[in-house]
């Protein structure tokens, strides 16, 4: 599951600190879901930042992956 915040920001370390703790709450309530739908063992988390990190889209975003 992607999420992506509606404002342009490139990363994450762009975000203001309370833009970033709404999107943490989202992703919070993605995870519920996911639980209740899915039950998942587990969920990879992540972003990336520059692009040597290998960062390709110039809009923040964050994966959570459920693993099973």
């Amino acid at each position: 599951m992607l999420i992506i915040p509606k404002e342009h920001y490139q990363t994450w370390f762009d975000i203001p600190e309370e833009t970033q703790v709404q999107l943490i709450q989202l992703m919070n309530k993605a995870k519920q879901f996911l639980d209740q739908q899915y039950s998942p063992r587990g969920y990879q988390v992540f972003s990336h930042v520059g692009k040597i990190a290998g960062q390709k889209i110039s809009h923040t975003h964050f994966h959570l992956v459920p693993v099973y």
